[in-house]
């Protein structure tokens, strides 16, 4: 279901408040940090907050089936299965993705179109 723009607010919100509170945490927990602990941490912060932002960005696309979808193995029509979860690298780090997900009965083979 796509979301409108004041839940996907409030969804940011939360993961931003989410990974702030941790690092937030850890500075209390680590009295005297090095700058490279400290880098360490915001560029782990910057990750988390990149990916969350990525995936929650990307599961608000329409992820409509097209009417027929054909194989990419041996061209026969393939049967809708539904929403499944792909995870994927991307430049922003691990992404879990839900997309439209098809068998072939010929092939006995499971795939996510292009799209």
């Amino acid at each position: 279901m796509r979301r409108t723009r004041e839940q996907m607010e409030e969804a940011l919100a939360g993961v931003m408040c989410a990974k702030t509170e941790e690092l937030l945490d850890w500075c209390e927990g680590t009295p005297e940090p090095t700058l490279e602990q400290i880098e360490e941490k915001v560029l782990a912060w910057r990750e988390a907050l990149g990916a969350a932002t990525t995936e929650l960005i990307v599961g608000n696309q329409d992820a409509r089936a097209p009417a027929v979808v054909r194989c990419p193995q041996c061209g026969q029509e393939a049967v809708h299965k539904g929403l499944r979860t792909v995870h994927v690298e991307s430049r922003v780090g691990a992404l879990k993705i839900e997309r439209v997900y098809y068998y072939c009965p010929r092939c006995r083979a499971g795939f996510f179109p292009p799209g």
